[in-house]
């Protein structure tokens, strides 16, 4: 496995480079109407106690989520439902 450095001298692996140049970036707005329009405080309770994944900080007051993250949160949900 390939090892990146960037800046302060953290090292990324292929897939977290993969990633950060592939994956798309969702807003609150968007990961709230993925998961059917829930509410901002519902997705943050949320985080707090695993159900959806953590946003990552891209600027001081400004959080992504992967959408890769969120699909996959889905598909938990998904795969937890009862007779599934």
């Amino acid at each position: 496995m390939t090892q990146h450095s960037r800046e302060g001298g953290a090292m990324l692996s292929d897939d977290q480079l993969d990633r950060i140049l592939f994956d798309d970036l969702l807003t609150c707005k968007q990961v709230c109407a993925f998961f059917g329009g829930i509410d901002a405080s519902t997705l943050y309770r949320g985080i707090a106690t695993g159900r959806y994944p953590a946003p990552i900080k891209v600027g001081a007051n400004t959080s992504r989520w992967f959408s890769s993250e969120v699909e996959a949160a889905l598909a938990a949900m998904i795969a937890r439902r009862p007779g599934q």
